[in-house]
């Protein structure tokens, strides 16, 4: 529900998603009070959502509203009176034209808002694998919108892992599409979430500006497996297995297999040709803390040892 109020707002989109949920949490942490208006299809998670914000969402700094990407006129509805949107995508074979028609509606708006804050995905200008294809071409719309943007550009996050592949975990094992040599990069969306708040605080600072998220940590699938035996004190050995073995595994859990396909694909082409070497020290320049993978693990931990999946959008 929409309430009137005098803050200026800031719409997030697929608000029913965990890291949209934490950057709704990190946006309270901005100077300047704004109302944050929360965006989803699902009704029933955005109560979910209203729940969890407490008195948030009766003292008029948080309100939440039903949003279709398909639906013009709910995006319409959304953007009322909106002074910053967080362009946060569905895991969609649609995401482009998703994002053109939120886009598409801001230039429309007058006064057109002050800042657009896009998460893409590492490599998007390599055009290799499938999200690589849609967010740049979505990277390119946004810059010839003419709207002032900023984009934080993400590897796949921590909590996949610890999600989606706790049954193989209470197994004792972790199969990814990933070679004993191959470097990648995990990052958790709490992490990513304050990136983008940090962005938000000064804005025309990062006018224009694109900042990587790698995490704190490059990985090999070992390094993976040692942190969690470690941390759960059960031994899980790393082992390389097919993009379709991980597929079929990811649909299992919940996911559609085009879903599925984009995520295992892009972390296949991360280590195998993301020359993934170093973190980023973007993180450091905004003063983001970076989160550690250990972290993770350790919130995470009952649900890795009873070998519990969770198919909670990400």
């Amino acid at each position: 529900m929409m309430a009137s109020s005098g803050n200026k707002v800031i719409l997030v989109c697929s608000a029913g998603a965990l890291f949209a949920q934490n950057v709704c949490e990190q946006l309270f942490t901005l100077k300047e009070k704004y109302t944050i208006r929360a965006a989803d299809r699902s009704q029933e998670r955005l109560d979910q959502l209203k729940k969890k914000m407490g008195k948030r969402s009766t003292d008029g700094t948080f309100e939440t509203v039903v949003f279709d990407f398909n639906r013009p006129e709910t995006i319409e509805h959304a953007l009322k009176n909106v002074r910053r949107v967080v362009l946060y995508l569905p895991n969609s074979m649609q995401r482009e034209h998703y994002a053109r028609n939120v886009i598409d509606a801001c230039r429309k708006l007058s006064p057109q808002p002050e800042q657009i804050v896009l998460i893409s995905v590492i490599g998007a200008k390599q055009r290799e694998v499938t999200l690589h294809k849609q967010y740049v071409s979505i990277e390119e719309h946004l810059r010839q919108s003419g709207l002032p943007f900023s984009i934080l550009e993400t590897a796949l996050f921590q909590e996949l892992i610890t999600h989606c592949y706790a049954d193989q975990i209470q197994r004792g094992e972790l199969r990814l599409p990933v070679k004993d040599d191959g470097k990648f990069a995990l990052v958790s969306l709490r992490e990513l979430a304050n990136g983008v708040a940090r962005v938000m605080e000064d804005f025309s600072r990062h006018h224009g500006q694109t900042y990587s998220f790698t995490g704190p940590e490059i990985f090999l699938g070992k390094d993976v497996a040692r942190l969690i035996t470690e941390t759960i004190n059960k031994e899980v050995k790393f082992r390389e297995d097919s993009i379709e073995n991980n597929v079929s595994h990811l649909v299992s859990v919940g996911w559609t297999r085009d879903q599925a396909q984009q995520m295992v694909e892009y972390l296949h082409w991360m280590s195998n040709k993301g020359k993934m070497e170093h973190p980023s020290q973007d993180a450091h320049k905004l003063g983001v803390r970076t989160v550690s993978f250990k972290e993770i693990i350790s919130m995470d931990r009952e649900f890795l040892i009873n070998g519990k999946n969770r198919n909670e959008p990400l």
